[in-house]
């Protein structure tokens, strides 16, 4: 029965993704966050639902003469272009071009719907559906992963659909806590007293699903996307303390095994403790032996899916011990050599600094005062993800390419209301259904944050 229903939802929603190509970018997002088909048990469970409706969305938008092919240009957009157009070269000149190309056909399709948020995301309206998407998406994971850990007494491991991105714990303790700030802005905007507490929710439950994860990453990433979504907070020492008693809680509720677990991580002072500890001599193996593999091909890498047992007795020190790459940053270097590893560090400084950019345009502007929120918080989501991914190999997940995507067009929604010099009511730019813009011949190429008439 679940195949069928899901099966009939996607389906009869194709000739409507494939009409307003939007809607195919949220069904997308749903399919790729959520992965509910992962929740089945027969036909539906390994269709490749994501697939066809990307194909009818892409179609759409194609032959939807209200569609502009344009993207905003700045440093932003111009490192991510030349890092998807690097991965090419690489796998071209990688060690196993088959394994390589595995990778890159699931990579090419990312960036694709990644190319299509720039082309449909234009005013704040279908910006706020698709984070509702999102978050909703992994809250369904936060909820079940929340509700196990309570019910276990966080005696097991909380993991993500199979077979996806966010199969592995450590992958889903990372999704979460890049989903976390997006729920605050949420709850901060929300209309209804329902949403609100939904957020307050899926809060408290993303908190839990973290610490039952068992990810040790995860928790220094919680400690400090927390640390700075309280310090940032009107009542920041009130919440602080809150946050500290919520997590002291976790700790002293969850297991000894658990404990142990944490501590070996957050106590490590000295070389004998770290040999001790197997995982993190793992991830040490993995990472010198990206650091050479570098060092020996600066500028093509190893291409994707690199981390090989032939790989490992080559460059790693311990030769017979395969791990992944643990490390975004250690991925990247590895597949992609030291230039493709510059890239990506500028694709995501640019981001960032985007994000400081957006709010500089807002700030004083109470009808953009949301504006000002969710670059913000799309800002926390990333450092989440800068600092978990130090030690976990996602280099390639959606979510940080579709939250830089959605940064890029806030700044583009911004400079357009800039540009327009007209100050609308804080009314219209709250109400959550205010129709869609469309993109002017002088703002559609803006070069570094300026329109191309200026």
């Amino acid at each position: 029965m679940r195949d069928l229903i899901l099966t009939l939802f996607i389906v009869g929603s194709l000739p409507y993704a494939f009409m307003r190509p939007s809607y195919g970018l949220l069904m997308w997002a749903l399919l790729s966050y959520m992965n509910p088909h992962r929740l089945t048990w027969s036909y539906a469970y390994d269709f490749r639902f994501n697939f066809l409706v990307a194909f009818v969305t892409l179609a759409g938008v194609f032959f939807n003469k209200e569609v502009k092919f344009r993207i905003p240009i700045h440093g932003t957009t111009i490192f991510w272009m030349f890092f998807c157009l690097w991965t090419v070269v690489t796998s071209f000149n990688s060690f196993d071009p088959d394994r390589a190309f595995s990778e890159f056909d699931r990579f090419l399709k990312i960036q694709l719907m990644v190319l299509i948020t720039f082309f449909l995301i234009k005013d704040r309206k279908w910006m706020d559906w698709l984070i509702w998407v999102i978050v909703l998406s992994i809250g369904v994971w936060v909820m079940k992963g929340g509700l196990f850990t309570l019910t276990s007494g966080g005696n097991f491991r909380v993991y993500g659909p199979a077979r996806s991105f966010i199969t592995d714990n450590n992958a889903l303790a990372l999704a979460v806590l890049m989903g976390l700030p997006l729920t605050f802005y949420i709850r901060q905007f929300a209309k209804r007293l329902w949403q609100k507490q939904l957020a307050l929710v899926l809060i408290i439950f993303s908190v839990i699903t973290v610490v039952g994860s068992y990810s040790r990453g995860g928790m220094l990433g919680l400690v400090v996307v927390l640390g700075v979504l309280f310090g940032r907070s009107r009542r920041g020492m009130i919440v602080f303390l809150l946050g500290v008693v919520l997590v002291a809680l976790s700790y002293t509720s969850m297991p000894k095994h658990w404990q142990e677990r944490m501590d070996d991580f957050f106590a490590i002072s000295t070389a004998y403790e770290l040999r001790e500890d197997a995982s993190m001599m793992g991830r040490l193996n993995s990472w010198v032996l990206a650091w050479e593999l570098a060092k020996d091909r600066p500028f093509v890498g190893g291409g994707f899916n690199t981390f090989t047992a032939e790989r490992f007795q080559t460059y790693a020190p311990v030769p017979f011990e395969r791990h992944d790459a643990h490390s975004i940053y250690f991925e990247v270097m590895a597949e992609h050599g030291f230039f493709g590893f510059a890239l990506f560090i500028g694709m995501h400084l640019f981001a960032v600094l985007l994000g400081f950019k957006v709010k500089h345009l807002a700030r004083g502007k109470p009808e953009l005062d949301w504006a000002v929120t969710l670059a913000t918080m799309l800002q926390i989501s990333l450092l989440g993800y800068y600092v978990a991914g130090v030690f976990l190999g996602l280099a390639y997940f959606d979510l940080p390419y579709h939250l830089i995507s959605i940064l890029v067009m806030l700044h583009h929604i911004v400079l357009k209301h800039s540009d327009k010099k007209v100050v609308p009511s804080a009314t219209a730019w709250q109400e959550p259904t205010y129709g869609m813009t469309t993109w002017s011949r002088k703002t559609d190429y803006s070069i570094f944050g300026r329109s191309a008439g200026q």
